[in-house]
């Protein structure tokens, strides 16, 4: 019988890819790498959005709350400064007049606060005039001032809170530009492979790539809230 032929003999033999399908296979797997990274990188940046999101809205929320208590104590000292200061112009003149019984009346009507710093004033008045000072009102003891103060640094956190809020609603508005840089990578990856003209397909990958690259570096520079 005659021999056989070698394709006869090996009829199950590894059929060696031509160049234009290793291309394919090529430019497949550098899709899908890129199809990945453009992928993870937007769902990165889609947390980080959110993430600064909440930062924003709960330190603008704990600033309105601060800047609004603080209003509230400022309102309410200079309340207690007006009644201060409208028995303390009465007591002084029942004082003037000689009229012991409204003088005492009237110190007894003082804030609890106050009442010891009226007392302390006319002490000094009647001791060391001297060294007395225009009112009751002007001594570092009176509450009002320590009150108003106090408010002042509550206010001043308050802004601060809010300063973080707007610094926070800017690094998302930051976020938000990647996932929109990363749709045309995307969209360039995925048609890449489907592309039969050579030069259009390495065209399409090169912008995918560089914007890929281009997205990364922009989220390198950005903080990271978790």
């Amino acid at each position: 019988m005659p021999a056989q032929s070698n394709e006869a003999e090996s009829p199950d033999r590894a059929v060696v890819p031509s160049s234009g399908e290793r291309r394919e296979r090529r430019v497949a797997v550098l899709a899908t790498v890129l199809l990945a990274l453009g992928t993870s990188l937007t769902a990165w940046s889609l947390f980080q959005i959110g993430e600064w999101d909440r930062v924003r809205f709960v330190e603008s929320d704990r600033g309105d709350d601060l800047q609004s208590t603080a209003a509230a104590e400022v309102e309410a000292a200079e309340r207690d400064a007006l009644l201060d200061q409208g028995l303390y112009s009465d007591w002084l003149a029942a004082r003037s007049r000689g009229d012991s019984l409204a003088a005492a009346t009237l110190l007894g009507s003082f804030r609890e606060p106050v009442r010891p710093l009226v007392e302390a004033w006319a002490q000094d008045l009647e001791t060391a005039p001297a060294a007395v000072t225009n009112s009751p009102f002007d001594v570092p003891g009176y509450d009002v001032n320590r009150r108003v103060s106090d408010a002042a640094e509550t206010s001043d956190a308050g802004a601060e809170l809010h300063a973080r809020g707007l610094e926070a609603a800017d690094f998302a508005s930051d976020y938000a530009l990647v996932p929109v840089m990363f749709a045309a990578s995307l969209l360039f990856a995925g048609l890449a492979p489907h592309i039969k003209d050579r030069h259009a397909q390495n065209a399409m990958l090169a912008i995918a790539a560089v914007v890929i690259v281009v997205g990364g570096l922009v989220i390198a520079r950005l903080p990271v809230q978790l």
